[in-house]
């Protein structure tokens, strides 16, 4: 569950959606029906809303948090907190405290590969039942372990590092403080990048290959013997807020329904390119959120690429 990471001092996990109290559903169809009786439109992210409403009292929660996550036990009890952007809707969490009372949480380098790379998934509310066993054995280690509290504030430090990191990279890319190539092409051969190293075929049409008022920069397709999935991505080097026009120029593309359509802006999203998006089943990459996704595979990008972008590893100490 992907939320405000205070939230978890005050024994909560949230999520945002605040244009619904999803408290007061009872299960996720009174929801849906909601929704078709107000012709109001959640996109794709119904399952997720799903998820959420459906929680119940001893539920394993996990909060992924900077270089970290926190485990804890759903008591079942919700709130809504118009005051707490991005996490209006909040569940109670028990999470394992130390001695001063502070939520214990794990290091992501302590987790298995394959709950690591799950953790990367761009969902606010994602199902991880498959890594039940570990995430039930790691929530014993720090319930039972006394050593996980000093553990658990070394992990916080470096947290702290991380998002002055991300803070300082977002600033950069704004800035245009870094060697990509101007105009925003750098910043698209970076998504591009990015995507391959998460296993996708990615190239960047010609600006000729859509027809007037579509906007395509990055087509990408995943094929396995499995499935197949297909992204289509327009990557905006804004400041400031992006508007819905890049949603509406995307949204245009005729592909099968099984092709998802993503806006990726070192910008904020205005209200409008928000509810556009919604309306068009178009997802967003806010600047924020980029720079999390680049703090995650910094280390498989190239070593140009990281130099371009002025990341150096080094050792360094935390305490």
């Amino acid at each position: 569950m992907r939320g405000p990471v205070e939230l978890i001092s005050e024994g909560y996990a949230g999520i945002g959606w605040g244009q619904f109290q999803l408290r007061e559903f009872r299960n996720a169809d009174e929801l849906f029906k909601h929704l078709e009786s107000t012709q109001q439109s959640v996109g794709r992210s119904g399952n997720q809303l799903r998820r959420f409403i459906e929680v119940k009292q001893g539920d394993f929660i996990v909060v992924p948090a900077p270089a970290r996550i926190y485990i804890g036990i759903a008591t079942g009890e919700k709130r809504f907190c118009a005051d707490k952007p991005w996490g209006e809707n909040q569940i109670q969490v028990t999470f394992p405290c130390d001695a001063e009372n502070e939520p214990i949480s794990i290091a992501r380098t302590d987790l298995k590969q394959g709950l690591q790379s799950r953790l990367r998934i761009r969902l606010t509310v994602a199902d991880l039942d498959y890594f039940k066993d570990e995430i039930i054995e790691r929530y014993n280690d720090i319930k039972n372990n006394v050593s996980s509290g000093a553990l658990s504030k070394i992990n916080e430090k470096a947290g702290e590092k991380l998002e002055q990191f991300k803070a300082k990279l977002l600033d950069n890319l704004r800035n245009r403080n870094h060697y990509l190539e101007a105009g925003g092409q750098g910043l698209e051969h970076l998504v591009k990048e990015l995507l391959e190293i998460e296993g996708y075929t990615a190239v960047i049409p010609s600006k000729q290959s859509h027809e007037v008022g579509i906007d395509v920069d990055i087509e990408a397709q995943s094929r396995n013997p499995f499935i197949t999935q297909e992204l289509l991505v327009q990557v905006k080097d804004h400041v400031g807020y992006t508007d819905k026009h890049a949603i509406e120029q995307i949204a245009k593309v005729k592909k099968e329904d099984d092709c998802y359509r993503w806006v990726v802006s070192l910008a904020d999203f205005s209200k409008d390119a928000k509810d556009c998006a919604v309306k068009f089943n178009v997802k967003l990459m806010s600047g924020a959120e980029f720079v999390d996704w680049l703090a995650e595979r910094w280390q498989d990008l190239s070593p140009t690429t990281q130099q371009k972008l002025g990341i150096a590893s080094v050792p360094q100490l935390i305490f």
